[in-house]
């Protein structure tokens, strides 16, 4: 009808005179309560754009294009997925990445840390709590797997969690359902599962330390992200790539001697070391290159952190004197440079302590 093809009209609130103060301060209420959601869904929006933007696999090395067509496979599936790899390798990064290509960006992505807090914690965070009246610190609330709703919940470090709570994970992934701490009632959960381990869980399996039903069904599908010294070659790109995301208005660069310098180093925090190394080096910098290897130098360890491995070479021991002084000063740090509590801990007189202090030049 004619009726039908007209555009619809917004419609506005109108008071009619003698305005009634009560009908003007809830309009007024409703109007900002409006414009308040309306800011906090385009913060909202936009803090997942960048997010969007972050997830991003740099690099060319045919490992990396092996994880790409991983993610592939994940993305086009519900199956639950295991990610492995050393700490800083980019696991949580991969699991967002598969996040927004499976469930999209209007579904939420919640990740629980299984080994940040105690057992009966990280059962409530996951489950959710009932409050209890004889504990009235523990209010009723949700868990994880409800928060999560129709998008994806990412176990992080899974590993770490006890047997028990194990046990009701599997039974959560069977049947779909989970049941607060301290409640009666079951509720239906429909998130996506991803976990990640930086643990060898086959090896925990053996040691009775993880289910091995539960292993097998978070690893319907298991990828596993290389550490960085294993496709070092895309250190240089990684940097650009840092250098954009952290100072996308600076035109900086690598200094081509540090970059070298970079490849060469073993890193053993990975890909979260190097960004933290950029992350510094831009805000220490005195000019448009950036000097990076200078901060690796100053960190404990750093010679025995070189990527060696790539060229096989005779096992070499360092002498008795060496390991006694680097000994004395791990001591010294751990008791504050405290030189009583430091000689206790070693087991010897504090004169003996300043003596070889001294003979070290400590």
């Amino acid at each position: 009808t004619a009726a039908a093809k007209q555009p619809a009209v917004q419609t506005h609130p109108c008071l009619s005179k003698p305005v009634d103060p009560q009908a003007l301060d809830q309009i007024i209420s409703g109007v900002l309560r409006t414009l308040e959601l309306e800011q906090i869904e385009q913060l909202q929006n936009y803090a997942t754009a960048r997010e969007r933007e972050a997830t991003v696999i740099v690099g060319g090395d045919p490992r990396l294009t092996e994880l790409q067509r991983m993610i592939d496979l994940a993305a086009g599936s519900d199956v639950p997925v295991l990610i492995s790899g050393e700490t800083g390798t980019g696991k949580s990064l991969v699991a967002r990445e598969i996040h927004y290509r499976s469930r999209g960006t209007n579904n939420m992505v919640v990740t629980a840390d299984c080994s940040a807090a105690p057992a009966s914690r990280i059962e409530s965070e996951l489950f959710g709590a009932v409050k209890d009246a004889s504990r009235k610190a523990d209010p009723t609330r949700e868990g994880f797997f409800e928060l999560a709703g129709s998008g994806t919940l990412i176990l992080d470090e899974v590993g770490a969690l006890p047997l028990a709570l194990q046990s009701r994970l599997l039974g959560v992934l069977d049947d779909k359902k989970v049941k607060r701490q301290g409640g009666r009632h079951s509720r239906h959960v429909d998130a996506r599962i991803i976990a990640s381990t930086c643990m060898d869980l086959e090896k925990a399996v053996e040691e009775g330390r993880f289910r091995s039903d539960l292993y097998y069904r978070l690893s319907a599908l298991k990828i596993t992200v290389p550490p960085l010294r294993e496709h070092s070659g895309d250190i240089s790109e990684l940097c650009h790539h840092f250098i954009r995301t952290l100072a996308p208005s600076n035109n900086m660069k690598v200094d081509p001697e540090d970059l070298r310098e970079l490849m060469d180093y073993n890193w053993p925090g990975n890909v979260r070391e190097l960004r933290n190394i950029i992350e510094r080096s831009i805000l220490l910098r005195q000019g448009p290159l950036l000097r990076p290897a200078g901060l690796l130098r100053h960190r404990r360890g750093y010679r025995h952190s070189f990527a060696t491995a790539r060229t096989p070479s005779p096992p070499s021991i360092a002498p008795m004197k060496a390991v006694e002084e680097e000994h004395i000063r791990q001591a010294l740090e751990a008791m504050s440079h405290n030189h009583s509590k430091t000689a206790r801990a070693l087991g010897i007189s504090r004169s003996t302590l300043i003596r070889k202090m001294k003979a070290y030049g400590i």
